[in-house]
Order: structure tokens, then C-alpha cells, then sequence
């Protein structure tokens, strides 16, 4: 089939990092992160068959904040819910440039499609490896997450907004054998997760020493 989007608006790049997304009636809804001059952004495309795609017209939906900001670096890593009718919520994650703090925060939508930032800091450690892998099963909400690239850790909530850290973490490390192991360099960037039946299946980057990239 080869490549269905690309970056081609002024402010994308080189880059297209497709992170999450949503069907309703009919329609997909894919949510990205961009790259441009050290900058990230968050962009949406819409697509009724999965294969051709159409940009959103107001890309991007989230911008990063103006200098001093806790997002002046990049926004990035969406992973979208539909909480119920005119009600969307967009976790993301945040990176200041100076000084260089990570964090993960969130926006509001009523229709998927236009955003406003919270300007709310989750209550979880600052994530170095971007991205959190989110799922909501009924009312419960779990996230694993990397405050450390090395590390996976797990913390849950009752309403996705003030979280309870696990006690078990990290539940994820690095492998320090065998020598050279794909994760011994890395692992928990680009977190994500889904719901198959009754497993939780937790998706991440890691990497060897030579920094080539393997997701599992």
C-alpha cells in the first residue's frame, strides 16, 4: 500500500508520528505529533476508509506554548477518549526546554476536533520517555508510564486526573543480560496500550547500544 500520510504542511517537517485514534460514525479520527525545527505539535486527520486522509484545516490542533512555558519544547505523544457526548479528553505529554522538564498534562474537546489545554500537571512522576500507554477499562484508568528510560512504571485513577503511583514499580527494566539485548540500552519511550479481552497489552520503543530503535 505503501505511505497513506505525510508530513506536508509548514509546520510538520519531516515528521508524521501517528499516536492515536478514534472511529465514530463512520469516520476515522488520527491524532499525530509533527517535528520541525526542535519543535513537536499535535495534528489531526480525518479519513472514512483508513487509506486516503484529510488534514485538518486548523493543524495544529495543539501548539506548542509561548518561551517559558511548560510546553515550549514540543507537544506530543496524543492518546484520545470519548468520555460521552461533547466530551473528549486528549493526554499528552509536554517537554520545556529550560529548564528541561518532562510532563504529562491534558486537553479538552467537545467535538474531537478543536482543543483546549487544561494547563493541569498530572500528579505523575515527569515522564523522560514520552508518550503514556493509557487505558480506561469501565471506570477504572491505568497508565504505564517511563519516568526514566530504563523503567516502566504503573499508577491507576477513578476519574483519568488524580492518580494512585503503584506500589509494585517499577513493573517493567531494562534487561542488563545478555549483553547487547534489544532493551539494554533503553526501554518505555512511545508508551502505549490497549485492551485485548481480559489482557492488558502494553506497547514501548527500546534500544541497544547502537540506539536502533525496536518496538515490541
Amino acid at each position: 500500500m505503501g505511505k497513506v500520510l505525510s508530513a506536508s504542511e509548514a509546520r510538520e517537517g519531516n515528521e508524521i508520528s501517528p499516536n492515536s485514534i478514534l472511529v465514530e460514525n463512520g469516520v476515522y479520527k488520527l491524532y499525530y505529533h509533527s517535528y520541525l525545527n526542535g519543535k513537536r505539535r499535535i495534528g489531526m486527520a480525518t479519513s472514512s476508509d483508513g487509506i486516503t486522509w484529510t488534514k485538518n484545516v486548523n493543524n495544529p490542533i495543539v501548539e506548542v506554548g509561548a518561551a517559558g512555558a511548560y510546553d515550549d519544547q514540543y507537544v506530543v505523544e496524543p492518546r484520545v477518549f470519548k468520555l460521552g457526548t461533547g466530551n473528549y479528553r486528549m493526554y499528552y505529554s509536554a517537554r520545556r526546554l529550560s529548564p528541561d522538564t518532562h510532563l504529562l498534562t491534558y486537553a479538552t474537546s467537545t467535538d474531537g476536533n478543536a482543543w483546549t489545554k487544561s494547563n493541569q500537571i498530572l500528579d505523575i512522576p515527569p515522564t523522560m520517555g514520552t508518550g503514556g500507554g493509557i487505558i480506561k477499562d469501565g471506570n477504572e484508568w491505568h497508565i504505564w508510564y517511563a519516568p526514566d528510560w530504563n523503567f516502566t512504571h504503573y499508577a491507576k485513577s477513578a476519574d483519568g486526573l488524580d492518580w494512585t503511583i503503584g506500589v509494585n514499580n517499577p513493573v517493567l527494566k531494562s534487561s542488563t543480560a545478555p549483553s547487547g539485548a534489544p532493551d539494554s540500552s533503553y526501554l518505555g519511550d512511545s508508551v502505549s496500550g490497549y485492551l485485548a479481552g481480559n489482557e492488558f497489552r502494553v506497547l514501548f520503543y527500546m534500544s541497544v547500544f547502537d540506539s536502533t530503535m525496536v518496538r515490541r
